[in-house]
């Protein structure tokens, strides 16, 4: 169970908040906390959908099962290249998101150079297996959940409620276009519904672990989000392509 919450939001805790909220900040203004409670729905009666199909089907596979099991055999080939294809630019952008936090640190580093690696890295400790690359992934998602603890913990000393102000300056098509935007930031629970066959009781366990990643990741990113709005506003969010680096810096200025 705690392997498949961790490959759950290890796979959903990344690129979605690192570098979307960005985006949602400028389409949303402050509304993004909206916006983002709005595709934390609507991934939740997905992520719900998809729980009940794995204990219907607790294989391997995922959406290629079910479509397969489903619907037909030709459903389930295209559900499970689409999978894949989704899952190859989602890694992209991962990636291409890790570079560019790389780079505020490393000026000298090439992003998509600095993505590559990282992704090669993860592939290769992927094929080492399922049990060393989920014992890999519980270590880089306890550190990255323990230090956006620290960001919110931090973020409450130069929170700014002007910043909020105004709250939805573009209105409910603001609003209804970075939920859209925003959804990207959950994609990654469908990760789950694809180890059938590497958990332990997966009629149990896959569905109480998708729904334990997407409740625990509405909350994290709804305290990230309002946290790095109360520290440099949805403009400030909006003008950078790493909007969580550019919080804390302001949060460490003295």
């Amino acid at each position: 169970m705690v392997d498949a919450i961790t490959i759950g939001l290890g796979a959903v805790i990344g690129a979605g908040i690192f570098v979307v909220s960005g985006v949602a900040a400028g389409i949303a203004g402050p509304a993004l906390l909206v916006s983002l409670f709005i595709a934390g729905m609507a991934a939740s009666f997905n992520g719900l959908s998809s729980a009940q199909l794995a204990a219907r089907f607790p294989n391997a596979g995922g959406t290629y099962e079910y479509g397969y099991e489903m619907i037909h055999p030709l459903a389930g080939f295209s559900a499970g290249w689409m999978f894949l294809i989704s899952k190859l630019a989602a890694g992209g952008v991962v990636g291409l998101g890790f570079g560019s936090y790389m780079q505020r640190f490393f000026p000298t580093l090439d992003i998509r150079w600095t993505a590559t690696i990282a992704l090669v890295l993860l592939i290769t400790a992927n094929l080492a297996g399922i049990k060393k690359a989920g014992m890999l992934n519980r270590v880089i998602t306890t550190i990255t959940i323990s230090s956006l603890f620290y960001f919110i913990i931090s973020g409450v000393a130069v929170f700014n409620l002007d910043n909020l102000q105004p709250f939805a300056p573009f209105g409910l098509k603001g609003i209804a276009e970075a939920s859209g935007v925003l959804f990207f930031a959950f994609t990654g629970y469908a990760r789950i519904a694809t180890l059938g066959e590497e958990v332990k009781e997966p009629q149990t366990t896959i569905p109480r672990a998708i729904i334990i990643t997407l409740i625990s990741s509405i909350i994290l990113y709804s305290l990230i989000a309002l946290v790095a709005l109360g520290a440099i506003g949805a403009a400030g969010m909006s003008a950078s392509n790493t909007p969580l680096f550019s919080s804390a810096t302001v949060m460490t200025t003295p």
